[in-house]
């Protein structure tokens, strides 16, 4: 916490020093006789938010999977943002039960709709799907961890803030379903016999991280 203020006070300093140095300008300026005067456009170049000029970004969050197991996790993302109400990205998750009895590895891609808000604030739905490579612990001690692929969709709500230049904090949460499956493999003499039955599992997801443009 104490980086907020730091960070005020870097900045009030900042625009001080411009409107001085722009005011010592425009008195020299006038004292020279000098009419013409080259146009200021800093703002533009050290401008707070989305920019055209910098769609792709790239970042780390933190989140946790809600369930019945709670799993907290960390991952990150690719992100591909050619207009300020659309956003596409790719991203990779992994969540750890706490008890250390199952991980969840996620790959998924989203589709986020930011439209409400300007450039520097931007709030909006997501929807998107993904993978999960999910890795559980046998129930005895000499018996293999079992593998699970499970795929599902996801959707809910997605808010971004720009901090300074290109680097933006964010937040997200969802819910969605997953579908997968329990398989046995039975042996027999002449075959071997493989049972399965299908799942549908709900999940909530939710996750905090920053991300910088480039």
């Amino acid at each position: 916490m104490r980086i907020l203020p730091a960070f005020f006070a870097v900045a009030t300093l900042a625009v001080a020093g411009s409107a001085l140095a722009q005011e010592a300008s425009v008195s020299f300026s006038f004292s020279t006789g000098d009419a013409e005067q080259e146009p200021d456009d800093s703002g533009e170049e050290s401008a707070t938010g989305y920019s055209p000029d910098h769609p792709l970004s790239v970042g780390l969050r933190s989140g946790a999977w809600f369930q019945q197991h709670f799993e907290p996790g960390v991952g990150g993302h690719l992100r591909f943002r050619p207009w300020s109400w659309l956003m596409v990205e790719g991203s990779t998750d992994h969540y750890f039960a706490i008890d250390g009895s199952r991980r969840d590895h996620l790959v998924g891609v989203d589709a986020v709709f930011p439209f409400i808000g300007d450039e520097r604030f931007s709030f909006g739905p997501s929807l998107g799907g993904s993978v999960d490579i999910r890795v559980s612990d046998a129930a005895g001690p000499s018996d293999d961890s079992v593998y699970q692929v499970l795929v599902g969709g996801r959707t809910g709500v997605f808010g971004e803030l720009f901090l300074f230049d290109r680097l933006s904090a964010y937040a997200s949460a969802q819910a969605g379903l997953f579908v997968g499956e329990h398989a046995s493999v039975s042996l027999t003499e002449n075959e071997i016999a493989i049972d399965g039955d299908v799942f549908i599992e709900p999940v909530g997801i939710a996750a905090v991280g920053a991300s910088y443009a480039f």
